[in-house]
């Protein structure tokens, strides 16, 4: 709990320029946007889609994503409802962040669709045959064979 709390009161949610925790919630929506802005990295400006791996997308399914990873069309939507609360910081982050991943890129490459928090492209995808995941769905992935993909399939 006190681990939270310092990061709340690091982040400003508690009181700031932009206002209380209490005014910021008026419209509701206050435990979606506490958890978007813990998946933020502070020491990288990037940001988690979500903390899960190992959940299917049908019960008992083969697709079983690792989304500890951030996935730059999320990390956009939630830029965009952190922006309106007034997080501005964090959008300064990430887009430092995003400007240093389009740095890398070489000539003729595209910026892939997802990255690690540290900013890795190289994320091969392996496979947990040991786990079990939610409701014995398998296999249980870890990365995440999707960032070989461009990102501006996704994106237009």
């Amino acid at each position: 709990m006190s681990i939270v709390k310092a990061h709340f009161s690091k982040k400003r949610l508690i009181f700031g320029k932009h206002g209380s925790l209490s005014q910021r919630t008026a419209a509701g929506g206050a435990k979606s946007w506490i958890v978007r802005l813990l998946l933020t990295s502070e020491r990288h400006g990037s940001i988690v889609a979500a903390a899960t791996f190992g959940l299917p997308e049908t019960m008992g399914g083969e697709r079983n994503w690792d989304y500890r990873y951030t996935w730059i069309r999320d990390a956009s939507f939630t830029l965009y409802a952190l922006i309106r609360l007034g997080f501005v910081n964090e959008s300064k982050a990430f887009n430092k962040w995003l400007e240093d991943r389009c740095r890398e890129l070489g000539p003729n490459e595209v910026l892939q669709i997802m990255f690690a928090v540290d900013g890795r492209r190289h994320l091969p995808e392996t496979i947990l045959s040991h786990w079990e995941g939610h409701r014995k769905s398998s296999p249980v992935r870890i990365r995440n064979g999707a960032a070989e993909s461009a990102a501006t399939r996704y994106l237009w």
